[in-house]
């Protein structure tokens, strides 16, 4: 991992994902009651509404791992997703992308 960007989301998404996982797996199991299912359901609403509070520990983690506290965007002038300007993404995730100001 040799940029924070990267460090970072695997950082977090490696937490949410393996929440996500072991509450799934219970949550499948056929012996599962009513109340411990929904328990785990507020757990992990929860555990979403506590993460954005985190993020200055996930983004010291992912400095620590990747030896850079320096985000890309901070060093090059115009930021891109694997090499796609950000200006050449007219939709993201169902709605448009602000234009970016070059």
């Amino acid at each position: 991992m040799n940029t924070i960007e990267i460090a970072l989301m695997c950082e977090l998404w490696n937490d949410i994902l393996q929440c996500f996982n072991s509450s799934s797996k219970l949550l499948q199991s056929n012996t599962i009651e009513l109340a411990p299912a929904t328990g785990l359901l507020k757990s992990l609403d929860k555990f979403l509404g506590e993460f954005q509070g985190k993020f200055d520990h996930y983004e010291q983690q992912a400095g620590d791992r990747c030896g850079s506290s320096t985000y890309k965007s901070e060093v090059s002038e115009h930021p891109s997703v694997r090499g796609i300007s950000v200006v050449e993404m007219p939709r993201c995730c169902g709605r448009d992308v602000e234009p970016a100001n070059v």
